[in-house]
């Protein structure tokens, strides 16, 4: 007696769904996801508004494109410019301004706030 054995089917399953939505998985938790936390640097930017108070002097800080430092007009070395800005203060309230000029680098402006902030005026303003 012969017994008739069904063949056996195959199912051929394909890989490419699969692999495609696991790629656009990756993708969406890379993108989703923060590898390293910022820290936020306080900053003060000059309102516009004028003030009724115009008797006060200020100290401008100028950034030039290649890392020169002015005061008022005078070139400063990086070095020096907490004990000039610290002889420029003639009275209180003085406000200290921040000048980066065109090209000028973001760590050439924290450097200079860094050193404004360890002088007499501690609240430097940046401006355009």
């Amino acid at each position: 007696m012969q017994l008739n054995v069904p063949e056996k089917k195959t199912l051929n399953l394909s890989l490419t769904p699969l692999i495609d939505v696991v790629f656009l998985l990756l993708i969406f938790f890379m993108l989703a996801s923060t590898f390293s936390r910022f820290s936020s640097l306080p900053l003060s930017v000059n309102s516009g508004q004028s003030q009724s108070n115009s008797s006060k002097k200020f100290i401008l800080v100028r950034i030039q494109k290649e890392g020169d430092i002015e005061i008022n007009g005078q070139k400063v070395t990086s070095e020096d410019l907490i004990t000039v800005i610290d002889g420029l203060v003639i009275e209180e309230g003085m406000k200290l301004f921040i000048k980066p000029l065109e090209g000028t680098t973001v760590q050439q402006l924290v450097s200079v706030m860094e050193k404004a902030r360890q002088s007499k005026i501690n609240n430097p303003i940046v401006v355009r």
